[in-house]
C-alpha cells in the first residue's frame, strides 16, 4: 500500500507541472496586458522583463503553501486516504478548467478555481463521512468552514465591482490632466503623476512581492504594513524628483512606469499564486512522508498537520519558476488570453471578436442615458475642456498599439493600489478579476467604447464575467464528481482519469492550434493598412483567387447534394463559406484603415479596391444563399431535382469554371483581349440562363414540378446568373488597382 500511495504522489507532482503550464497560460494576462497593449517595448523585451519577475518571485517565495486556503476545509477531520482523494480530484479539475478557459482565450482566476475545487471535493467527502457515520446533515459544517467560503465569495465579487469603478474614475482624471497629447502635458503634470504611480507600484512590490521572501523577517513585514503612508510618501518624493530630471532630458517616463509595473506584477504573481499550482502536490508529498513514518493505516491517520502551512523546498520553487518562465515564452494560449483583454480595451474600432447580445445592447443603451445625464450636470465650459482633453491624436502610426501609455500606466497602478490595500487588510480578492475590471473601467472612461464598438466590447465583458461564475460552479461540481468516482472506485480510478485528462488536453491543443492557424491566415489575408501599395495588388489578387475557387467548390457541392439528397457536403461547404464571409468583414475593416492611413492615395486605386471588395461580397452572399436554401430544402425532405435540372445547373457551373480559371490566370491585371473573351463567355452563359428559366416556367405551368422544386431551381439559376455576371468584373476592378500599383516603387 505504501508503494501505491508513493505512486499517487508521483502522479500529483506530474499534475503540478501540467497545472503550472495551464495556470501561467491563463494568468499571464495580469502582467502582460498593459505592456503588450501599449507596445511599450518589443515583445522580446517585455517577455524578458516579465520572465525575470516570475523567476525572482518564485525564488523570493517563502515556500509556505497554505493548502487549506485559510480555512476552506478542516483537514484534521479527514484521513490520509481521504486527503489524497481530495488532492487528486482538485488537481485534475484545475488542469481541465484552466486549460478550457485558456483555449478559448477567456481569463479566469486560478485562486477562485482552486478554492472552489477544494470546497467541492471536501464537501463531497464530508457528505460521505456524515452518511457513513449516521450523523445529521448539519454536521457537514464541522468539516467545512462555510462562513469563510462565503466571505471569500463576497470579497472577490465586491473587489471586482470596486476595481471597475476606481479604474474608471482614475482614468477619467488622468486623461483630463494629461490628455491624448501627453507628450506636451507630461512636462506640467508628469513628475507628480508619475511619482504617485511609481510609489504605489513600489509599495505593491514590497507588500505582495518581497514580503514573501524567506529572508524577510516577520518584524520587517509588520513594519511595512504599519508604515504604509510613510513608505508611499517617501517614494513619491523620490520618484517625483527622478522623473522631473528625466522629463527635462526628454525621456518618456511612462515607459519606465509600465515596465516597472509589469515586472512588479509578474514577481507578485509568481511569489503569491505559486500555491495555486504546486500547493496541493507539495502538501500531498508532505502528507505521504508523515503518514509513512506513522505506521498507522491510511484510512485511520488524521491529517492535523495540514492545519499549518507546508514549507516547500527551495529547489521545488526554482523548478516551478523555470517551468513558468518557459511557459510564458512558448505558450500560444497565453497570447490568446492576453489578446482577448487587449482587444476588449482597444481604443480604435475594428474587427470585433464577440457578437452583440440582448444584454449588451441593453447595458449600452442604459449607459448612454446615464452618461448623458451626468454630463449635463457639468457646466458647459467644463464639458468643453474635457472634450478637448479627450480629442484623439489621430490614427496611431502602429496599428498594433491598442491604447496609449497613459492608460497602460493607469491599468497597472490602480490594480496594484487595490491589491496592496486589500492585502494589508487581509481581504480576499482575485488578482485576475481586479486586473481585468480595472482595465475595463479604464477603457470605458477612455471612451474606447464608442458607437462603433460599444455593444461588441460590452458583450465581450459580459462573456468573460459569465465565465467567472461558470468557474465557480464547474470547479465545485467537477471536483466533487471526481472525488466521488475515486471514493467509489478506489484510488486506482485516478489512472483512468489521468488518461481522460491526457486525451482532453491533446484535443484542446489540436483545437487551439487549428483555431490559431485560421486566425493567423485571416489576419494575413488583407492587412491593407499595414502594407505598402505595391503589395496591395498581389495580396487582394490572392484573396480573390482563393474565394473564386471556393465558390466553385461550394456550388458544385450544392448541386451534387440536391441531386443525391445528402446534406454532409452542404454543411462542409457552409463552414468554409462562413469563414470567407468573416474575412469579407475583416477586409472592409482593413480597407477603412487603409483609407485613413493613405489619405493622399490615388482615388482610382481606392475605387478599384472598393469595387473588388463589393464583388467579393456579392460572390460570398450568393453562394451562402444557395447553400442555405438547399440545406433547408433537404432538411425538409422536399422533392429532389430532375436529372435535366441538375444537368442545366452543372452546365452553368462548367461555363463559370472556365471564366474563373481565365480570371485567376490573369490576375492581378489583364489586357483587353482577355476581357473580350470573358465578355463573350458571359454573353453565352446569360443566353443559357434565359433558356433554362423559360424551360422551368413551362414545367411549372404544366404542373410537372412541385412548388418547392420550382422555387429552389429558380433561386439557384438566378444566383448562378449573378455569379456569372460578377466574375469578369474582378478583372476590370483589379486593373484600376494596377494603374496605381504599377507606378509604385517595388521592393528591390
Amino acid at each position: 500500500m505504501e508503494t501505491f500511495y508513493l505512486l499517487i504522489v508521483v502522479v500529483l507532482v506530474g499534475l503540478a507541472a501540467t497545472d503550472l503550464v495551464v495556470g501561467v497560460s491563463n494568468d499571464a494576462v495580469n502582467f502582460l496586458n498593459s505592456a503588450i497593449g501599449s507596445k511599450v517595448a518589443t515583445y522580446k523585451i517585455i517577455m524578458i522583463v516579465a520572465g525575470a519577475g516570475i523567476f525572482i518571485g518564485a525564488t523570493f517565495s517563502s515556500g509556505m503553501m497554505e493548502i487549506a486556503r485559510k480555512g476552506i476545509f478542516n483537514p484534521q477531520y479527514f484521513s490520509f486516504a481521504e486527503i489524497m482523494i481530495l488532492f487528486a480530484a482538485v488537481m485534475i479539475t484545475d488542469i481541465l478548467l484552466l486549460d478550457f478557459f485558456s483555449t478559448f482565450g477567456l481569463p479566469t482566476s486560478t485562486t477562485v478555481s482552486i478554492v472552489f475545487e477544494l470546497l467541492g471535493a471536501s464537501v463531497l467527502l464530508a457528505l460521505v463521512k456524515v452518511n457513513t457515520n449516521g450523523e445529521p446533515l448539519s454536521e457537514v459544517a464541522t468539516y467545512i468552514n462555510t462562513s469563510k467560503a462565503l466571505q471569500i465569495i463576497v470579497g472577490i465579487l465586491l473587489s471586482a465591482v470596486i476595481a471597475f469603478v476606481v479604474g474608471l474614475i482614475v482614468q477619467y482624471i488622468s486623461r483630463t490632466l494629461l490628455t491624448f497629447h501627453y507628450h506636451k502635458t507630461i512636462k506640467s503634470w508628469g513628475a507628480i503623476w508619475g511619482g504617485l504611480a511609481m510609489s504605489l507600484l513600489t509599495y505593491f512590490l514590497l507588500i505582495k512581492g518581497i514580503k514573501g521572501a524567506g529572508f524577510v523577517s516577520g518584524d520587517s513585514i509588520h513594519w511595512i504594513g504599519d508604515n504604509a503612508l510613510i513608505l508611499i510618501g517617501a517614494s513619491l518624493v523620490f520618484w517625483a524628483g527622478i522623473f522631473q530630471l528625466l522629463i527635462a532630458f526628454g525621456i518618456n517616463i511612462l515607459k519606465w512606469i509600465v515596465m516597472f509595473g509589469t515586472f512588479s506584477f509578474a514577481m507578485a504573481f509568481s511569489g503569491n499564486d505559486l500555491v495555486n499550482f504546486i500547493g496541493v502536490p507539495i502538501a500531498g508529498l508532505e502528507s505521504y512522508l508523515i503518514w509513512k513514518d506513522s505506521g498507522v493505516p491510511a484510512n485511520e491517520f488524521m491529517m492535523n498537520v495540514l492545519s499549518e502551512p507546508v514549507r516547500t523546498n527551495t529547489w521545488w520553487l526554482l523548478a516551478a519558476g523555470f517551468i513558468m518562465v518557459v511557459t510564458l515564452w512558448i505558450s500560444k494560449k497565453a497570447r490568446t488570453v492576453v489578446e482577448t483583454q487587449v482587444d476588449l480595451g482597444r481604443q480604435a474600432a475594428g474587427d470585433e471578436r464577440f457578437e452583440p447580445t440582448a444584454l449588451a445592447r441593453a447595458l449600452v443603451r442604459s449607459g448612454r442615458v446615464i452618461g448623458s445625464s451626468l454630463e449635463s450636470l457639468l457646466p458647459r465650459t467644463t464639458r468643453r475642456k474635457i472634450n478637448v482633453s479627450y480629442r484623439p491624436v489621430g490614427v496611431p502610426e502602429d496599428p498594433e498599439v491598442a491604447f496609449d501609455l497613459v492608460r497602460a500606466s493607469v491599468n497597472l497602478t490602480v490594480a496594484a493600489m487595490l491589491i496592496s490595500f486589500a492585502t494589508s487588510l487581509k481581504l480576499p480578492l482575485s488578482t485576475t478579476y481586479v486586473s481585468f475590471m480595472v482595465a475595463m473601467g479604464a477603457s470605458l472612461a477612455h471612451r474606447a467604447r464608442d458607437c462603433e464598438s460599444a455593444v461588441y466590447r460590452v458583450s465581450g465583458v459580459v462573456n468573460v464575467v459569465a465565465g467567472w461564475f461558470i468557474t465557480v460552479g464547474v470547479a465545485f461540481a467537477v471536483a466533487a464528481l471526481f472525488a466521488y468516482i475515486m471514493h467509489k472506485a478506489h484510488m486506482t480510478s485516478l489512472f483512468g482519469l489521468i488518461l481522460v485528462v491526457g486525451f482532453i488536453l491533446f484535443r484542446s491543443y489540436a483545437y487551439h492550434r487549428k483555431s490559431s492557424s485560421r486566425k493567423k491566415a485571416k489576419g494575413s489575408l488583407v492587412a491593407l493598412a499595414d502594407k505598402p501599395e505595391f503589395e496591395v495588388r498581389q495580396t487582394i489578387a490572392q484573396n480573390v483567387t482563393q474565394m473564386l475557387n471556393l465558390s466553385l467548390e461550394a456550388t458544385e457541392s450544392t448541386f451534387d447534394a440536391v441531386f443525391k439528397e445528402g446534406r454532409d457536403s452542404v454543411n462542409s461547404a457552409m463552414k468554409r463559406v462562413d469563414k470567407y464571409n468573416d474575412e469579407s468583414s475583416r477586409m472592409n475593416t482593413d480597407f477603412y484603415r487603409f483609407l485613413r492611413k493613405e489619405k493622399e492615395s490615388d482615388r482610382e486605386l481606392q475605387q478599384g479596391l472598393l469595387k473588388v471588395l463589393d464583388h467579393y461580397q456579392d460572390v460570398v452572399r450568393s453562394v451562402k444563399l444557395m447553400l442555405q436554401s438547399i440545406d433547408a430544402h433537404l432538411a425538409n425532405s422536399h422533392a429532389p431535382f430532375r436529372e435535366g435540372q441538375v444537368a442545366h445547373l452543372m452546365n452553368l457551373w462548367h461555363g463559370r469554371k472556365i471564366m474563373v480559371e481565365k480570371v485567376n490566370a490573369n490576375l492581378p491585371g489583364s489586357d483587353e483581349l482577355v476581357q473580350e473573351e470573358l465578355r463573350i463567355k458571359k454573353k453565352t452563359l446569360m443566353a443559357k440562363v434565359d433558356e433554362y428559366l423559360a424551360e422551368q416556367l413551362e414545367r411549372a405551368s404544366t404542373g410537372a414540378v412541385s412548388q418547392r422544386n420550382h422555387e429552389l431551381y429558380i433561386l439557384l439559376v438566378q444566383e448562378m446568373k449573378d455569379l456569372v455576371a460578377v466574375t469578369p468584373r474582378f478583372v476590370k476592378a483589379m486593373n484600376k488597382v494596377e494603374v496605381k500599383s504599377a507606378s509604385s516603387e517595388s521592393p528591390q
